[in-house]
């Protein structure tokens, strides 16, 4: 009884210790999520917006969602700093980040691609120092964590997988031009076959599907063109439905699929090559390295370009895609599998240690019979490599649920067009979201 009278305070004292060491692990756990979860908002929103004081906001409001030690963590500017991140031993080794003065970044004079945020609990921070829970055991009460976490922004190797059937020649007005026509048959200025041979496809489906050995079949007569050209002097779209017109009548001659001319203009592929064009410009504006491989697919895939890496070679690919001329039918899941080597395989150029994306654009559905589905090729892709997938939905016409699984089993994100601007924003912002990595 003596002897644990004697030993009971020290006991005590050893059991406060314990309790305060496993709290102070704890609420330094707590603090690197709150600063890794910090940092990944304000990388994120560097690599969206190209925007210090977005990125900060961002990092702030991440930081106040998450508690450390029951308090939130707030952070101050001066604690959210930007810097670059490179790798040792050729890209082999960690990552190492150097400081960039914050206002030279935001000015735009000096380029960072991380993010770093000084998570702090301490008298010297707007949180304070953090209580102990047995305090004044060996003359202390409260102690002061801090945290830091980099969120660097990756290089990427992109295959951008368009669709080349046949409804990507279709026109993006062609409800338009389906009343425009109606109008005019009932007028009496145009006769019945002429208006269903304007508008062939469209009155059983606006996304009809155009197998091989079926020839693109619209037609314009000398006379509807007149009409449409009479309407255009007071109304811009007509004007834009004539130009439409005269262009599907030469992608025609003598059928799409022996045709030399390019897809009509303001076709659904005329709009493609402006979001492909969008897509570049961003990736010759960031920071990072991207290279770019192109495939398209109809009932077929191919691999059109292989990966590029600099702005004269993303013309190539905007070139590329113009001299493309839709036909045919709907086989998403062969243009991945066309594609995919320009990502991965050896001799490819792809580069060992840069995030994989594909971006997929289709206009409709998978044609029933070809193999492999989108669904497999996604799965076989993601199972041999990490790969993310992207897709992109364009008019009521595609399959929306399909793509939206497609990127699911890639791990992207799935997009719907309704109309040109939103398809060239769509790609604008898929170039801008740049992948990141905690790398401290």
């Amino acid at each position: 009884m003596p002897l644990f009278a004697v030993l009971l305070p020290v006991l005590l004292i050893l059991c406060a210790f314990a309790i305060n060491i496993a709290y102070m692990q704890l609420t330094r756990t707590e603090l690197k999520i709150a600063s890794d979860a910090a940092a990944r908002a304000g990388g994120r929103a560097w690599s969206h917006h190209q925007s210090v004081s977005q990125a900060q906001l961002f990092a702030r409001q991440a930081a106040v969602r998450n508690m450390v030690s029951g308090k939130q963590l707030r952070l101050q500017n001066s604690e959210i700093e930007f810097g670059s991140s490179v790798r040792a031993n050729n890209g082999s080794g960690r990552y190492t980040f150097v400081t960039k003065d914050t206002a030279a970044v935001a000015a735009g004079t000096e380029e960072a691609n991380s993010v770093r945020v000084l998570g702090k609990f301490s008298s010297a921070s707007r949180n304070g120092p953090v209580n102990l829970l047995m305090g004044g055991v060996g003359g202390r009460r409260t102690f002061s964590p801090e945290q830091t976490s980099v969120c660097t922004q990756l290089d990427r190797d992109v295959a951008l997988v368009i669709d080349r059937s046949g409804s990507m020649a279709y026109g993006v007005f062609d409800q338009e031009m389906h009343d425009l026509t109606v109008e005019m048959f009932f007028a009496g200025e145009i006769s019945a076959g002429e208006a269903i041979a304007a508008n062939a496809g469209f009155a059983d489906s606006p996304y009809s599907s155009i197998r091989d050995g079926i020839v693109y079949d619209r037609q314009y007569t000398e006379n509807v063109l007149n009409r449409l050209l009479v309407a255009a002097a007071n109304d811009p779209i007509a004007q834009k439905v004539y130009d439409y017109a005269v262009g599907a009548n030469a992608y025609n001659s003598p059928s799409a699929a022996a045709s030399t001319s390019p897809a009509p203009p303001f076709s659904r592929w005329d709009l493609a090559l402006e979001a492909v064009a969008a897509f570049n410009e961003v990736l010759v504006a960031t920071d990072q390295e991207e290279l770019l491989s192109l495939g398209t697919f109809s009932n077929t895939g191919s691999l059109d370009l292989s990966l590029t890496d600099d702005s004269l070679a993303y013309r190539e690919v905007t070139d590329a895609v113009a001299e493309i001329r839709p036909f045919g039918g709907t086989g998403i899941g062969r243009g991945l599998m066309e594609t995919i080597p320009s990502l991965v395989a050896a001799g490819s150029g792809a580069r060992p240690f840069a995030k994989k994306t594909i971006v997929i654009l289709t206009d409709g559905r998978e044609n029933d019979g070809v193999t492999p589905t989108a669904d497999d090729a996604a799965r076989s892709i993601v199972g041999a490599d990490d790969v993310q997938i992207h897709t992109v939905t364009f008019t009521d016409g595609a399959d929306q649920s399909a793509m939206q699984n497609v990127a699911a089993i890639g791990n992207g994100k799935h997009y719907h067009a309704n109309d040109g601007g939103e398809l060239i924003e769509i790609f604008r912002e898929i170039a801008n979201n740049l992948p990141t990595l905690i790398t401290e």
